[in-house]
């Protein structure tokens, strides 16, 4: 494909530096495509803004570095945009160079993903440590009687609980109201039922 690159990079730059004008060389390239011109039938297109010309190679082969196999890499046919500036070799090399950047490329991001997979499974498996771990700490801790009322302990240190609805407010004054007890009760429908829990016997 070399000797086949080089001859259409000459024969576009001729018809340029005998000033044709693209549509002028593209009317001659289709006339000779119509003719079955072995060279002409692989151009494919025509790039005036990039000095390009994109031509169907087949057999494509793609030389590889010193630190990969031995053998070079053969391709499937493909349309290849060639430029105009530069040989077919220079093409080759600058073609294979944007590939193993490409590959490169698309390794590390592959290598950054797996990187972030891993980390996140690490903080998925340490937050689920952590969770059965508090877990166990709740399980084993003894649930005191009055955690199932509205509770608090004063700055003074007494406990004072409080109904969440009628059957509790009637369960505390019931069964936890004592003597030495205060009670407090809002002249509210519906209120909760205050004991303050005094096991000093002294005042509150």
């Amino acid at each position: 494909n070399y000797q086949l690159v080089d001859n259409a990079i000459y024969a576009i730059q001729a018809a340029l530096a005998n000033q044709l004008s693209w549509s002028d060389i593209e009317i001659q390239l289709k006339e000779a495509q119509n003719m079955n011109d072995k060279m002409a039938t692989t151009i494919r297109n025509l790039k005036l803004r990039s000095n390009q010309i994109s031509l169907f190679l087949t057999d494509v082969i793609i030389e590889s570095d010193d630190n990969e196999d031995d053998q070079d890499k053969k391709l499937p046919s493909m349309v290849v945009d060639i430029d105009l500036g530069l040989t077919s070799f220079a093409n080759a090399r600058k073609y294979y160079d944007q590939k193993r950047h490409a590959a490169k490329k698309q390794q590390k991001t592959i290598e950054s993903q797996t990187k972030a997979l891993k980390s996140a499974e690490r903080k998925t498996k340490q937050s689920l440590k952590e969770v059965q771990i508090s877990a166990s700490i709740n399980k084993a801790r003894k649930v005191f009687w009055f955690e199932k009322f509205f509770w608090f302990i004063s700055s003074e240190n007494y406990l004072v609980i409080g109904g969440r609805d009628q059957i509790q407010n009637e369960l505390i004054v019931k069964r936890y109201l004592k003597a030495n007890d205060i009670y407090v009760h809002a002249d509210i429908h519906g209120a909760s039922s205050i004991v303050i829990k005094n096991r000093t016997q002294g005042e509150v």
